[in-house]
């Protein structure tokens, strides 16, 4: 923090870049490894650049809200993702067709719950190796859980969070849509440039 005025933070810009260097260059390195990184970022000023960044590079994400036992329960997850596959390939290929209308609708309002819950995950077949959160503190279950696993996080974190944490911080306010969509563009940037 470079300092308060009139009871707000504000954050040294310098640093910061320094760190969202060092954050790119470790997502770069990881990503040209062959990892899986997982986007997250729930907060409304978060969901639509997450989304549209991870959907460009072909990530996994999760931008409705962070199910609890997402990385330690990984096996219930898994199966939810595999139903939900089940079901669009089902669909797909007209395999309720025979079904009743009522059982279709079913499969349908059972289908956009998942998709719900863990339709930016679907691509993924085993957990994530690196995670990469808009807001650390607001996804404080999400780092918990991935800290537990040994999961490195890349965060952005606030001057309400200790940025002790998360592995690779990135201070800066993550309130402001236009600083979160700078940093969210330039983590898929270094990503697209290991591949």
């Amino acid at each position: 923090i470079y300092m308060v005025r009139n009871g707000i933070a504000v954050f040294d810009l310098p640093n910061s870049i320094k760190l969202l260097e060092k954050a790119c260059n470790f997502i770069y390195s990881e990503a040209k490894k062959g990892k899986k990184i997982a986007m997250v970022g729930t907060k409304r000023q978060a969901k639509e650049v997450v989304k549209r960044v991870a959907v460009e590079m072909g990530l996994p994400y999760v931008t409705a809200r962070w199910l609890g036992g997402t990385v330690s329960n990984w096996d219930q997850i898994k199966m939810n993702i595999e139903k939900l596959r089940g079901y669009k390939e089902g669909m797909k290929e007209g395999k309720f067709d025979k079904n009743t209308k009522k059982e279709r609708s079913m499969m349908r309002k059972d289908m956009a719950r998942l998709e719900r819950m863990v339709g930016g995950l679907a691509s993924l077949d085993k957990l994530f190796d690196v995670l990469f959160v808009v807001d650390a503190g607001f996804e404080k279950t999400a780092v918990r859980e991935a800290r537990g696993k040994g999961i490195p996080v890349v965060a952005i974190v606030d001057s309400d969070t200790d940025p002790r944490i998360v592995d690779w911080p990135i201070p800066l306010n993550d309130d402001n849509v236009k600083s979160v969509s700078i940093v969210v563009e330039e983590i898929g940037k270094a990503i697209k440039s290991a591949s």
